[in-house]
Formats: C-alpha cells, sequence, structure tokens
C-alpha cells in the first residue's frame, strides 16, 4: 500500500515552555510518513531555539517577519506543504500515538476528504471526553448552528483547500468553525468517535478567557454566513446568536446598535407566523415549558402537546408528551424550543426532521406573544 505523506502544520508563537512535548507527540505517530512544518508567528521568547533544537529531518520550520496570527501561520503551512494530507496541530497540545493512522484508515475507508476526531480536555485537576457529537457525510447545514470541530482534530486533504481557498486570516476567534463550515460546503467528513488528542486547557490563555474576542469571533462568523444560515437553517440561528450576544456584551459593559436593530428584524420575520399558529408544539418538558404553558392557557391558544424522549415526571398531566420521531406526524404550526442552553442541540435535532423553518425559541414566541 502506497503510504501518502501528511503535513503536520503547527502555529507557534511564544511556545517554548510547551513546544517540546507537542513536537514529541507528533514524532511518535505510528504512521512515520509525515513531515512537520513548524511555522514561528516572529515569537519573542525562544520557540525558534526549541524548533531548531528538534534533530528530527521531518520537521522544520517557517518564520514570519511580523506576528501576523494563527490563521496566517495555519496558511504559510499549507502553502509550503509536500503532503497529499494536511493536518494541524496547536502548539501546546498533545496527538496520542494512534492518532493520524486512525484518522487516515477511517477517511480512506469512507471514502471522505476530511475526518475529525474526539479528544480529552486536560485542565490541571483533571481530564475528561471533550462531548463533540460526532456528525459525519454533508455536515454544512449542522455546523451553519454550532460548531463541533477542532483544528488539532482535522486531517485534510490539501486539494481540499485549492476549491475552499485558504483560511480566513480575519477570524478573531473560533476559527477552526468558519474552517470547517467553508470546507463543508465542497466536501463531506468523517468521525471518529474514540479521544485521539489532548487539549490542554491553561489557565489564563484560552478563549473563554478573552470574552470580547471570543464574542467578537462568533458575530464575525455569524455576520460572514448570515446568507447561507438564513437559506439552509433559519432566522432562528441568527436571532438566538444575536441575543445571546447582545446579552453576553452587556455584561462586559457593552453594546452594539447593529446587533440590536438585527434582533429587532429577525424578529419581525417569525411574527406572523407566531401569533397565527393554531398547532403549537413545545419541545422539552423543563420547567421553561411549564412557563409556556401557563401563559398559552391565559391566552386560550388552539391545539398544545409537548415532545421530550426523557420525560418521566407527571409535571405536565394532562398534557400529552411524544417522543421526538411523532413530531412530524403531529405536524404542529410552530415548535417552541423550550431550552435555554439547548436550544441549537434541539435545532440540530429538527435539521433531521426537515422542521428548522417552524421552529422557534422560548425567548422569541415569548417576545411576540
Amino acid at each position: 500500500m502506497n503510504l501518502p505523506l501528511i503535513s503536520v502544520i503547527i502555529p507557534a508563537y511564544n511556545r517554548e515552555q510547551t513546544l517540546k512535548y507537542c513536537l514529541d507527540s507528533v514524532i511518535r505517530q505510528t504512521y512515520t510518513n509525515i513531515e512537520v512544518i513548524v511555522v514561528d508567528d516572529a515569537s519573542t521568547d525562544h520557540t525558534a531555539y526549541e524548533i531548531n533544537a528538534y534533530l528530527d529531518p521531518r520537521v522544520r520550520s517557517i518564520q514570519l517577519s511580523t506576528n501576523s496570527g494563527a490563521q496566517a501561520a495555519r496558511n504559510a503551512g499549507i502553502q509550503n506543504a509536500k503532503g497529499e494530507w494536511i493536518a494541524f496541530q496547536d502548539s501546546d497540545d498533545e496527538w496520542l500515538p494512534d492518532k493520524l493512522m486512525t484518522q487516515l484508515n477511517t477517511a480512506i475507508d469512507t471514502g471522505t476528504s476530511i475526518n475529525y476526531c474526539e479528544c480529552f480536555i486536560k485542565t490541571r485537576e483533571n481530564i475528561e471526553v471533550f462531548g463533540t457529537r460526532g456528525y459525519e457525510k454533508k455536515i454544512y447545514e449542522q455546523l451553519l448552528i454550532q460548531s463541533d470541530t477542532t483544528f488539532p482534530g482535522l486531517l485534510v486533504k490539501k486539494e481540499c483547500f485549492e476549491v475552499a481557498g485558504l483560511l480566513d486570516e480575519n477570524v478573531p476567534a473560533y476559527q477552526e468553525w468558519d474552517t470547517s463550515i467553508n470546507l463543508a460546503k465542497y466536501f463531506e467528513f468523517s468521525y471518529c468517535s474514540t479521544p485521539l488528542f489532548i487539549y490542554h486547557l491553561h489557565e489564563g490563555e484560552t478563549i473563554s478567557k478573552n470574552t470580547k474576542r471570543g464574542l467578537q469571533g462568533i458575530e464575525y462568523i455569524i455576520n460572514k454566513h448570515e446568507k447561507e444560515i438564513e437559506q439552509y437553517v433559519g432566522s432562528i440561528v441568527l436571532y438566538h446568536y444575536s441575543s445571546y450576544l447582545i446579552d453576553e456584551y452587556n455584561k462586559i459593559g457593552e453594546s452594539s446598535d447593529v446587533l440590536d436593530k438585527k434582533l429587532y428584524w429577525f424578529l419581525k420575520k417569525q411574527e406572523k407566523k407566531i401569533k397565527n399558529c393554531k398547532k403549537i408544539c413545545i419541545f422539552g418538558t423543563s420547567s421553561l415549558g411549564l412557563q409556556i404553558t401557563s401563559k398559552l392557557s391565559e391566552d386560550q391558544k388552539a391545539t398544545l402537546f409537548f415532545v421530550d424522549n426523557y420525560y418521566t415526571s407527571d409535571l405536565f398531566k394532562g398534557f400529552p408528551v411524544y417522543p421526538l420521531s411523532k413530531i412530524k406526524e403531529l405536524n404542529p404550526d410552530i415548535v417552541v424550543l423550550a431550552s435555554q442552553g439547548s436550544a441549537m442541540n434541539m435545532l440540530r435535532d429538527l435539521l433531521k426532521l426537515g422542521l428548522t423553518d417552524r421552529a422557534v425559541t422560548s425567548k422569541m414566541f415569548e417576545s411576540v406573544m
């Protein structure tokens, strides 16, 4: 069997403390036909020394003259890669020994050009499975709803970038989400459910520790893909993220007139549908669902029922509760997502059933009613 060359691209900025264990984990792969390209993004510490001190001939470096960001560093690596496949690694994470072999075999067996995998997430206190959902084949619409990939988990045929283009260097955060959306528009994905790398969550260095940059990343991606999101999965996604961003910006003392206006217009698009509905399904038997029920009882709205695969209590005694699989047969006018934290997961379930056009969030519903 001809073993294709895999180019491993590692962007690095001031990673003298972590780069050696990162490189060790790559070099120890059971799949050995690799080249490793470390792109030093104009580090000011001893990162360059650590690269040059690594004696394995498969490791080479590219030095950027100015600090340009991780996406620019990855692009430099892609453009200089000799391999048929591209794998990405972050300079502070660790691969497990069979990562590349497992992913490449899966991609070849499934005939897909892109594979991604589950991982462990490690903090100072513990290590646990990250929790990716594992979508396969055509996942463009799922990714328009929510991200499910990480850069160190991606293995991509180099030719994919010739079709989808290089990475967007202007994305402030959640760069793997934007990259995966762009790739999924043209190519099918496969998935490895076994955790194949360790994602190190360092104190003070994560997106979650830089709230504003994280919010700007989400806003950038939603704006960039707004037309496609509305076309394929509905304005509910745009409303959800706009509402979320407004709330989170407020928490850090900032506001956005642009987001406020967008939220207004997304709601206006749904207003007629919500006001004229005669058959209402509430997705989720939570306390939030109970609040919505009380509101509807006051307004004497028409037929009301619930769907929930995990309903076990008698909280909604007197109302019919069905499994999600019955929802198409029941044919509701609207489906109210009775959850704050899991609304996008619920929307993914409705996407499989072709019902995203009928979905509204509880916040949308209550704003109109």
